[in-house]
């Protein structure tokens, strides 16, 4: 049987995105799937510290290292070799697939082509780690969260040197004090602001993301620790059971309403 290298990169959305799409792939086209789950700044937490034992196997290699696979990526990352633009399809059967070669996945988040109950599928096939909603679970119970609790994802980390101050969102949820809400952020300084608010629960973190040149923008400039991590994946599965709000196309929030499919 080829291989499909499911190549996962970047914040965890996107990493989250591109590993249920590749199963879905790897699993119609009958491939051996093998995940590139590398270790970088934007995600230092490893496959397996994420999810519960499975048969997958996991590599950390550079994508140079796949030049000669056929390449199905959302952007050309390797200089003068093909890529196939893994949006410009019309649905999964469209695919270069052809069983001779081996191939590499990666997306910066599901195709809207593929078929959501496919993704389900998938993403049940490779569940959290229990102790993750172990911890949520514990929050909620303690907290009084329910499916009617408003869930708000406030992402700081988008921007230049200047974190928003988010205060048509707070004057929102100020205005609304027969309402609850479970706000969470990226942002230390954020979440202190709303947890002001007698209608709004934060979880309270010890780990953020960072900066890796403190004097930088944000851009392409995070270190995410494996704390961090860890920190964001238990705020997940916490907006996963709320009422979320979508304000905005982060994959994050993407995540976190995939989620509430998978584990509703």
């Amino acid at each position: 049987m080829n291989q499909l290298f499911i190549y996962c990169d970047g914040g965890f959305g996107n990493r989250y995105g591109t590993l249920l799409g590749g199963l879905a792939v790897s699993s119609y086209y009958n491939l051996i799937p093998i995940v590139n789950w590398r270790n970088t700044s934007a995600c230092r937490l490893s496959f397996d510290e994420i999810f519960e034992p499975n048969l997958i196997a996991v590599i950390d290699e550079p994508l140079e290292k796949f030049s000669e696979c056929i390449l199905m990526m959302h952007e050309n990352f390797i200089t003068g070799k093909q890529n196939y633009n893994i949006n410009s399809f019309s649905g999964i059967h469209d695919l270069p697939i052809n069983g001779g070669d081996n191939y590499v996945y990666n997306n910066n988040w599901i195709p809207e082509w593929m078929d959501e109950d496919t993704v389900i599928h998938s993403g049940k096939m490779i569940p959290f780690k229990s102790s993750y909603f172990e911890t949520s679970n514990k929050f909620i119970e303690e907290n009084s969260i329910d499916e009617f609790t408003i869930g708000v994802h406030l992402r700081a980390t988008d921007f230049d040197t200047v974190v928003p101050k988010f205060d048509r969102e707070y004057k929102w949820i100020q205005n609304q004090p027969e309402n609850k809400f479970f706000v969470l952020s990226d942002d230390k300084f954020t979440e202190e602001k709303f947890n002001q608010l007698d209608n709004v629960v934060v979880r309270k973190k010890n780990h953020y993301v960072e900066k890796v040149n403190k004097n930088s923008s944000w851009c392409d400039n995070v270190e995410r620790t494996k704390e961090s991590v860890i920190d964001s994946l238990i705020d997940l599965t916490i907006l996963s059971r709320t009422n979320i709000i979508i304000n905005s196309p982060s994959s994050f929030l993407k995540t976190s309403l995939l989620l509430k499919k998978i584990n509703g």
